[in-house]
């Protein structure tokens, strides 16, 4: 099953891997470096 997931991360090499790993699985990502921005 895949999805859209809202990655919210403020370290930007960690929310890269985990973009990079959940879109792998299939999965529609976007991200946002702070909850303001989400």
């Amino acid at each position: 099953m895949t999805g859209r997931v809202l990655v919210v991360e403020d370290d930007e090499d960690i929310a890269d891997v985990l973009r990079r790993s959940l879109r792998q699985e299939g999965h529609e990502v976007r991200s946002a470096g702070d909850g303001e921005r989400a």
